[in-house]
């Protein structure tokens, strides 16, 4: 029997007023683990590549970690999310997954942010699944690439659809929250859709359509 989720978008929504890459960048540059006119040189390519219009955001080129060894960059990613993450975790939201949790609802993390920050996050949670910026390696270093779908806008409704077909999910039965307009394709899918602190087009559509806003 296909089972209800609750599905909660990460930054700016679970994470308050930021996102966990923001936070993740700021632990690389205070210890070195990265160069900063490498991480510099990465986000002015990306930021480029959103003015022509070959990304929908730039946070969807994730070049300023290409060629870095993964594992002490994931080891801090780890330690950044216990450190910096978590404390910033809005309590109310935290408190309303433990409870569709404790119903025996699917809980599901989608989020655009790093894999090694998403699943972290998700396991703290206890989250039964998440859909992350999946990075590309090779040989024990980042590439820079994210494989398909990065879950932004559209990627995020088909990153959603694959998973609730992989895990038998009812979406008409099913809560999802987020914070931003691009959040709209996979909020319509559910049944029962939460702007969570939205932007101006979300706050619109939701009041338009009488979604719940928090």
């Amino acid at each position: 029997m296909p089972r209800p989720a609750a599905i909660f978008d990460l930054d700016g929504t679970l994470l308050a007023d930021t996102s966990a890459e923001r936070l993740f960048l700021r632990q690389v540059l205070s210890t070195q683990t990265l160069a900063p006119l490498t991480v510099g040189w990465g986000f002015a390519r990306a930021f480029g590549a959103w003015i022509a219009g070959h990304v929908t955001t730039p946070w969807a080129l994730k070049g300023w970690l290409r060629g870095a060894a993964c594992a002490p960059v994931e080891a801090l990613g780890v330690q950044c999310v216990h450190d910096d993450i978590v404390p910033r975790l809005r309590p109310e939201l935290v408190s309303t997954l433990a409870a569709h949790q404790q119903r025996g609802e699917f809980i599901l993390l989608l989020t655009g942010t790093l894999d090694f920050l998403g699943m972290e996050v998700a396991r703290y949670l206890g989250a039964d699944a998440a859909a992350t910026a999946r990075l590309e390696r090779l040989d024990g270093r980042f590439t820079g690439r994210v494989l398909e779908p990065y879950p932004h806008g559209a990627g995020k409704l088909r990153a959603l659809e694959e998973l609730a077909r992989r895990h038998d999910l009812d979406l008409a039965a099913s809560h999802a929250w987020a914070n931003r307009g691009s959040d709209i394709a996979h909020l319509e899918r559910v049944g029962f859709p939460h702007a969570v602190a939205p932007n101006g087009k979300l706050r619109r559509h939701a009041e338009k359509h009488g979604w719940s806003i928090q």
